[in-house]
């Protein structure tokens, strides 16, 4: 236990450097807090207003414990989703596994270490998802001191089941990493079956559970009243009914029952993990630092014939991609994530009923003009949120970390190696909304101009995300971590530009949406819009751009 603690308090400091970058200037690293809390709490206080709608409503017929059994599957099922990536680069992707491996620490203690270190990160999304739901919640149904104390200990082990469960897919599928010749290849292809394996997990008990959802069954429940519903919205992660009826039942002995099997149930899955992780974690994670390479004897014709000339631009884009292709943790979360969100956003509408029929609706709505102009104001909105999302060019210069002086030495001009990872962030970027864009369009059925026009209006707003995360990451770059990890998943940078992205994309898609202008005004005025954006920064990215990189020491 000693070790456990020991070993946490360790990973916990060399994980939270997040804000270091800002040392030299104290305020900066206080405002960007501030302004990250102030970006959050719009979405906090939304989800608090809409609790307490939801509730008024439910009341009546006696159903407002249905608020607590769809909030705590939905933030366990949000917490399982962000796992999956979390725990594979947490548990085998960083540098310090190499230092823990020859350490007296077994098994068990290592990998409670990190399942500690990731439950205290996805506290952050039970702050944001579901601190206001208990509060409104508790206040709105005039609980007792019993109540908050039974949802602060909900709110600490909610993250343990999906949690739990996203480790277990990771280490049954990283157990035989070490079976593969080209051990980086092979583990992100572990990644990429280890999320698919979570989402058909998921999504096939959402499909149980519509299939127990028929209206003669609802409107029965309905009669019985007294939260009868509770007991399907809880059925994607069991132990959320208990907690939820633990909560709705605080001041009875009953609600102190179902406390205790949710924090049972909880402690057998901690010990199911243990008993996992004692068995297969090692196997997985030894050799993670060893890659093959194919020894070939070339001939010097050979040779000759291997050496390709490129452009300078084209050569540093080409090492910019291969960089994010072949590093693990780089193509999991900057890479893959372009082409998964589609999927994240597809899936759950997939199994709604008629969802083909609603989506022919609203290509048949896509014929009047005005609401084009609202869809193409849609689509340069997702277009820049979901280029900031991959932080590709907010992290582009941190990637570099201690190896940054190479860049320095290059016989090549600073203003090109910038613009060289300006693009690597629009090209993928680029190509899955351009798949986002086809798919969705060709369920839909919408007319062939706008997937057309669709595509061209992206391309102003991925470059103007991609020249915000650049700029952002040239004034802090975060030079000194020790695994790729930290670069990417513990970089401010990634959201101070995911918030400005925001601000900028929300406001041009809310405008159109309340004044429902023509296509003609939405395109030539996001046109305009972006050209100007897009020319001012790359002035100050190719003059006092330059000028950051040349001043940017380890």
């Amino acid at each position: 236990m000693n070790k456990y603690i020991s070993l946490t308090k360790v990973l916990l400091k060399s994980g939270n450097s997040s804000l270091k970058t800002y040392k030299t200037k104290k305020y900066k690293g206080y405002l960007l807090t501030l302004l990250i809390v102030i970006a959050f709490l719009p979405l906090a206080g939304g989800l608090g207003t809409l609790t307490a709608r939801i509730f008024d409503i439910l009341l009546k017929i006696h159903q407002e414990g249905i608020v607590l059994g769809i909030s705590l599957p939905i933030v366990s099922s949000v917490i399982f989703f962000l796992g999956l990536f979390y725990v594979i680069s947490v548990f085998y992707f960083t540098k310090d596994i190499e230092t823990l491996l020859p350490l007296p620490l077994s098994p068990s203690t290592i990998v409670g270490a990190k399942f500690t270190l990731t439950m205290i990160y996805e506290y952050i999304t039970g702050l944001i998802l579901l601190l206001p739901v208990l509060l409104v919640f508790g206040f709105k149904n005039n609980e007792s001191i019993l109540y908050y104390i039974f949802a602060a200990v909900i709110f600490l082990m909610i993250p343990v089941a999906p949690l739990v469960l996203a480790s277990i897919i990771n280490m049954i599928i990283m157990r035989f990493t070490n079976i593969a010749k080209n051990k980086d290849r092979f583990r992100v292809l572990s990644g990429i079956i280890a999320i698919f394996m979570g989402l058909s997990l998921n999504y096939f008990m959402q499909n149980i559970e519509q299939s127990f959802k028929n209206e003669s069954q609802l409107q029965q429940l309905l009669i019985q009243g007294n939260n009868s519903l509770l007991n399907l919205t809880s059925s994607l992660f069991p132990s959320t009914k208990f907690a939820a009826l633990a909560l709705i039942n605080s001041t009875s002995i009953n609600g102190l029952l179902n406390l205790i099997i949710f924090i049972a149930i909880n402690v057998a899955l901690v010990s199911i993990f243990i008993i996992l992780g004692n068995t297969l974690y090692f196997k997985g994670v030894i050799g993670a630092s060893e890659s093959a390479s194919a020894r070939k004897s070339l001939s010097e014709e050979e040779f000759d014939k291997s050496i390709s000339h490129n452009s300078t631009i084209k050569a540093l884009w080409l090492t910019e991609l291969r960089l994010l292709f072949r590093t693990p943790i780089y193509f999991m979360n900057c890479v893959l994530m372009n082409f998964l969100w589609p999927l994240f956003l597809l899936l759950p509408l997939i199994f709604q009923p008629d969802f083909i029929k609603k989506l022919h609706a609203l290509g048949n709505m896509a014929n009047n003009s005005m609401f084009a102009g609202v869809i193409f104001s849609i689509v340069f909105a997702v277009s820049m949120f979901f280029t900031s999302i991959n932080s590709i060019t907010a992290t582009a210069i941190s990637r570099e970390g201690q190896n940054i002086f190479v860049k320095k030495y290059l016989p090549i001009s600073y203003k090109v190696q910038i613009m060289a990872k300006v693009l690597s962030g629009v090209v993928i970027s680029f190509s899955g909304l351009l798949i986002a864009i086809m798919v969705v369009s060709g369920l839909a059925n919408f007319p062939i101009y706008i997937p057309l026009v669709g595509i061209i209006i992206s391309i102003p707003g991925i470059v103007l995300s991609s020249l915000i995360g650049i700029i952002i990451d040239l004034n802090f770059p975060k030079l000194n971590w020790d695994n790729e990890q930290k670069a990417v998943k513990q970089n401010m940078n990634v959201l101070f530009n995911m918030l400005i992205n925001v601000l900028l994309a929300g406001g041009i898609a809310y405008l159109a949406i309340i004044f429902t202008p023509s296509i003609g005004v939405v395109l030539s005025g996001i046109l305009i819009i972006s050209i100007v954006f897009n020319t001012l920064l790359y002035k100050f990215l190719v003059t006092n751009g330059v000028r950051l990189f040349e001043k940017i020491e380890v």
